[in-house]
């Protein structure tokens, strides 16, 4: 619990252990969440339970929910496979149903995601914001402006993987990433 306590209150700016005071951001439980994504790229899409460690602030009674760095905010997906699938719809032009059949592991649709998946028209309007890229990139809602955060994500993979197509360096580049 302490490993992973934040350093400050997101809501109020406090201090999690003050120089003179008490702790200040208490364990709060723990709440298990659903991860949808690929677990690796070769295999199958899977549907994952995590345990996230909860903490509320003793200040202003905010409630912080602490995940791995993997999983973004308000996401049904993980990053990396978020990462994949624009890069894979963006970069190497594959329908957004294809797309969906590779990461959702649900096997129903709605009847607008039989004629296309718009969730990613939605990720690539707001890449840099769900992705957070390690270098800053310009943050408009244009393709061109997503392209630019998977270049930016991509430049992060490992050396190894250089010549590999986009897809795979984003994928790897968020898989590891801290």
């Amino acid at each position: 619990m302490e490993a992973v306590r934040p350093a400050s209150c997101p809501g109020c700016g406090t201090c999690a252990r003050p120089v003179h005071g008490g702790l200040a951001l208490h364990g709060h439980g723990l709440r298990e969440r659903q991860i949808r994504g690929l677990p690796s790229l070769t295999g199958p899409p899977a549907l994952r339970t995590i345990r996230a460690r909860r903490y509320v602030c003793q200040r202003c009674d905010a409630v912080i929910l602490v995940v791995p760095a993997a999983v973004g905010r308000r996401r049904l997906f993980d990053l990396a496979t978020i990462a994949w699938a624009l890069a894979r719809w963006l970069n190497d032009g594959v329908s957004s149903r294809t797309v969906r059949t590779h990461v959702s592991p649900l096997p129903f649709v709605g009847d607008s995601a039989r004629r296309a998946w718009s969730q990613l028209r939605r990720w690539a309007r707001g890449a840099a914001e769900i992705l957070r890229p390690a270098r800053p990139v310009r943050q408009d809602a244009s393709v061109a402006g997503a392209r630019a955060v998977l270049d930016v994500i991509g430049a992060c993979a490992p050396l190894s993987l250089a010549h590999r197509p986009l897809a795979e360096r984003v994928f790897a580049a968020m898989a590891t990433a801290a």
